[in-house]
């Protein structure tokens, strides 16, 4: 049987309807930089850091990047680490 808490306790232990399943990044390529590099870069990023560790992202940019990482279960601290 699960224990009642309080709708602030829940939020201070990251529980209930506001488990973290998500995070937001952003990053920026310098200026000039060319795309086939670009285009590189963001599938190394997504084949050796998104997919190998159970995660997705949906991002969108050309020089400026920014979006969302996620996965289907809780995050772990040691999962942002590694993207960060």
């Amino acid at each position: 049987m699960s224990k009642q808490r309080s709708r602030r306790l829940c939020k201070k232990l990251h529980i209930d309807e506001f488990q973290e399943v998500g995070f937001s990044v952003n990053w920026s390529f310098p200026a000039k930089t060319p795309v086939d590099k670009i285009d590189s870069m963001v599938d190394i990023f997504i084949i050796e850091l998104i997919q190998p560790n159970g995660l997705a992202m949906d991002a969108s940019g050309y020089l400026d990047w920014e979006g969302l990482i996620c996965m289907e279960k809780k995050l772990a601290d040691v999962q942002k680490s590694i993207v960060n």
